[in-house]
């Protein structure tokens, strides 16, 4: 029998060790807690985690070049390795990224860079960046990239221009069309054409090439009717790169309307001398404005264009006149009345009377009317062929005209208009004639032969013979010019316009001496100088010289005018004070009470009218009307017999 004390002491010992059992294993596992796997040999995991896990960068024009970020955190408990970020997928071209992540610590992040670089076809697009790592459970992740290349989007407005009602021949105003761009990637214009029925009549204008995105550009028309009246369309097509409309077309419509037919005739009338001849008119209309000719008169008759349609010519002739009076007849075209006067047979031109040019009949003729300006009638034969007729100047007599004809001779006429001297060996010139008491006549030409100065005056018979040079010879580099010779009515004294001094004034030689002397001041010009002078005329007396001068030298803006010197040049006092014309050319009526003169408006090319105004410059009245005739100039009266 075993004693209760050992029983008890064996129970004891049994919980003992139970006891430190159960302690060592706490122990351990404290152990194992705070030591980490690696106390025992044992290491730490890497975690990859990319943020976000898909990227998408909406809609992006071609040319655009966005940008987003991907952030790549390791969760795990050793350092992360990335190895490879490579673009995969559909469209890998289209993105691209930029990274520095190499290693991350654990708990650490790094961020990259990824870039959508849209290209065509414009669509929707995909691509992955994909991850390579040391991650043991996801050694390589991937990121969906997406975006779309967003096309442009064309819109026109209006699409439709209604020009309205335009007279044919005239041009409507301007419309615009605006073109804009609704989408995404730059509109691109390629071409912008007008095709259609009437293509021809709408014109177009445009600043269309690229359009941004929300930009626009504007294209301007106008619509121009030719030749028809009626409705007019037209189409305007505009070509771009927008995938959905590549064209758009805008409607362009507009009707022309026929203008009132309205007519010309050129010239506006004729006069023959009284042996007749054949003459023409020209017609101007428009194209579908029809018209007819008729003669009013038995002795005019129309050899052809009786009729026409548009632009013609009638051709008619005038028989001669057996009469001892002018006669007048009228021949209709297209309703306007064509005046044609004949001169009586073996008229003469009126005892009292102003000689002058005109074109009044298209070709520079001389011409003569009286002194109120009345019964105007052309000299001078009608030459065509030549540049015109100028510079008229009249015999002592009366009874005969000297001229010069276009530029190269001098042609002499009695009072019937017949030609009785011709002498075309002049050259170059000559021009500014004029006529002296004793029958000698002056004029001015060149004369490249001689050094120095190249226009000097010169003189010559009636006849065309004898010509002699009369101003004297002056020897300068610079090429001086004598013009507008005028003699004394003893005919011992020359004026003439020269610019020797180098600013142009009115010079005095007595005939055969060589010796100059200057009347108006061409040296030391002040603010009050009248220069330059020129165009001189002596008064019958011999006492007065008129000519034409500046006032306001070197003021330019002030226009020229007539003044009156003594023939010694003192005493200048001017005639006209116009504002708005040139005075130009003064000549002296027979008795001295008148002088005439020629006005020119706004440029010296530009509209002349006769006028006449007493000696002492009061009672100035027009005698033609520049808005009759456009040009009438060189006005001189016609010299009584001493």
């Amino acid at each position: 029998m075993k004693s209760t004390h050992s029983h008890h002491l064996g129970k004891s010992r049994q919980h003992s060790i139970r006891h430190y059992s159960i302690f060592f294993a706490l122990c351990f596992l404290l152990i194992l807690t705070t030591a980490g796997p690696h106390a025992y040999g044992q290491t730490g995991v890497p975690r990859i985690s990319p943020t976000p896990t898909s990227f998408n960068f909406g809609k992006v024009g071609i040319g655009a070049t966005p940008e987003g970020s991907i952030t790549l955190r390791n969760t795990g408990t050793s350092d992360l390795a990335i190895s490879t970020i490579a673009i995969t997928g559909l469209h890998p071209s289209e993105f691209s990224h930029t990274s520095e992540c190499t290693t991350i610590p654990a708990g650490g992040s790094c961020t990259m860079t990824v870039t959508f670089s849209p290209a065509l076809p414009f669509d929707s697009k995909s691509a992955a960046v994909s991850i390579s790592s040391n991650d043991p459970k996801k050694p390589i992740v991937n990121v969906k990239l997406l975006g779309k290349a967003s096309p442009p989007k064309i819109s026109a407005s209006p699409r439709s221009l209604n020009f309205g009602l335009i007279e044919v021949g005239s041009t409507s105003l301007s419309r615009t069309v605006t073109v804009s761009n609704t989408g995404v990637s730059d509109l691109e214009i390629s071409d912008i054409s007008v095709t259609g029925l009437n293509a021809d009549e709408f014109n177009l204008a445009d600043d269309c090439t690229t359009i941004p995105a929300g930009s626009s550009c504007f294209i301007t028309g106008t619509f121009a009717p030719t030749l028809l009246s009626g409705k007019k369309s037209a189409i305007v097509s505009i070509t771009s790169n927008d995938p959905k409309k590549p064209i758009v077309n805008v409607k362009l419509s507009g009707t022309g309307n026929a203008p009132p037919c309205t007519y010309s005739l050129s010239p506006s009338s004729q006069q023959f001398d009284a042996s007749g001849g054949a003459e023409s008119v020209s017609v101007t209309a428009a194209d579908g404005c029809s018209w007819t000719a008729k003669s009013n008169a038995s002795w005019i008759t129309i050899t052809s264009g009786s009729s026409g349609n548009g632009n013609g010519s009638v051709t008619y002739t005038v028989a001669a006149s057996t009469g001892n009076s002018q006669r007048t007849g009228t021949m209709t075209i297209a309703g306007r009345t064509f005046n044609v006067t004949q001169l009586e047979n073996g008229s003469e031109w009126p005892s009292e009377g102003i000689v002058f040019v005109s074109d009044r009949d298209g070709w520079n003729g001389i011409w003569v009317m009286n002194t109120d300006g009345s019964n105007p009638r052309r000299l001078s034969s009608v030459a065509k062929d030549f540049y015109g007729d100028n510079y008229p100047s009249s015999s002592p007599d009366g009874s005969k005209i000297v001229f010069t004809r276009d530029g190269t001779g001098i042609v002499v006429i009695d009072n019937s208009g017949e030609e009785i001297v011709k002498n075309y060996d002049y050259g170059d010139g000559p021009w500014f004639t004029t006529w002296s008491y004793n029958g000698t006549i002056y004029f001015t030409r060149y004369n490249n032969d001689l050094p120095g100065a190249k226009e000097y005056i010169y003189a010559v018979n009636e006849d065309g013979t004898g010509e002699v040079q009369v101003s004297p010879q002056y020897n300068s580099s610079s090429d001086a010019s004598d013009r507008d010779p005028s003699i004394s009515p003893d005919g011992t004294a020359l004026i003439f316009s020269t610019n020797r001094e180098g600013t142009v004034g009115i010079a005095k030689m007595i005939i055969g001496s060589g010796s100059v002397v200057y009347l108006t001041d061409v040296t030391g010009l002040g603010s009050a100088t009248i220069s330059p002078a020129e165009q001189p005329s002596w008064s019958p007396d011999g006492s007065r010289i008129a000519f034409a001068a500046y006032p306001g030298y070197p003021d330019w803006s002030r226009k020229e005018q007539i003044y009156v010197m003594n023939a010694d040049g003192s005493g200048k006092v001017p005639l006209t004070d116009e504002t708005l014309t040139h005075c130009r050319y003064p000549s002296w009526s027979p008795d001295g009470s008148k002088i005439v003169f020629q006005k020119v408006y706004p440029g010296f090319s530009g509209e002349t009218e006769i006028w006449i105004m007493n000696a002492d410059g009061t009672g100035a009245e027009a005698l033609t009307d520049r808005n009759v005739t456009n040009y009438d100039a060189y006005p001189c009266f016609i010299k009584k017999p001493r």
